[in-house]
């Protein structure tokens, strides 16, 4: 069977998007999101890549709304950071976990590679894309490590901010602590 082409997949997405919509049920505004919750409590946040095969909500088990993601290429913390803030303060956010995965695409780049080939695609820009840093990813546990560290040296998150690091395997989707 052919796959079908990104026009009929988006097109597949928004009709599957039209028929949820026929048994939606209005979801809480932020000001019930926040009284939902228990006093004290707070979401803990999932930041991971955004990589197609990494799925926290499943191997993490279904989030319901406690819970909130941020995904970028690799799950970088530095490029999550803003999220982070503005979740922690709409709705307080208790603990981030850090998911970084094997076989991710930044351990497969580096940034030499991609200032060459976006050098040629705009020549014109080549100053600015020596500056570019890709997070590329030469070890995955420092990588945690080195984003658990941007997370809990931020002034602008609180200092007893719980932050949590791992290693997802996609071969046996077991997940490795990572300890500071």
């Amino acid at each position: 069977m052919a796959m079908p082409s990104q026009e009929e997949q988006v097109q597949g997405m928004l009709q599957h998007a039209e028929q949820c919509s026929l048994n939606h049920q209005p979801l809480p505004t932020l000001e019930q999101l926040r009284g939902s919750l228990p006093p004290g409590a707070s979401v803990v946040m999932v930041v991971t890549c955004c990589d197609p095969r990494v799925l926290p909500d499943q191997f993490l088990g279904g989030f319901g709304m406690k819970v909130s993601e941020v995904r970028n290429a690799g799950g970088r913390a530095s490029e999550a950071l803003r999220s982070l803030i503005c979740v922690d303060h709409v709705l307080g956010v208790g603990a981030v976990i850090v998911i970084h995965h094997t076989d991710c695409g930044l351990t497969h780049l580096r940034n030499d590679f991609l200032h060459s080939s976006l050098t040629q695609k705009a020549p014109e820009n080549a100053a600015e894309i020596a500056k570019m840093d890709f997070l590329e990813i030469l070890d995955l546990k420092a990588s945690v490590v080195e984003d658990m560290k941007i997370i809990k040296d931020s002034p602008y998150l609180r200092k007893d901010l719980k932050v949590y690091g791992y290693v997802y395997d996609i071969k046996t989707g077991k997940l490795q602590d990572v300890q500071e």
